[in-house]
């Protein structure tokens, strides 16, 4: 875990993600004003890319998955 709230905690993506990533790229209300919406495969690709902005030094920026503690519910980045 990165840092943490009263409901929520943040930490890096996992490979365990990748159903609710996909969830998320696949929604097409969700990801209206961001992006095309993605398939599985492309979903898998852009999340391997994120996990692997950790140990890229190059990459200035980070993107994290939120959680919800109560369910332990991958609700958002």
């Amino acid at each position: 875990m990165l840092f943490d709230t009263n409901r929520l905690f943040v930490r890096h993506l996992e490979e365990d993600d990748q159903e609710w990533f996909y969830d998320m790229q696949s929604n097409s209300k969700v990801i209206l004003y961001i992006k095309a919406v993605m398939n599985r495969k492309e979903s898998k690709t852009e999340l391997d890319r994120f996990i692997g902005y950790y140990k890229d030094t190059t990459v200035f920026f980070k993107i994290w998955a939120v959680v919800e503690k109560c369910s332990n519910k991958f609700i958002g980045i």
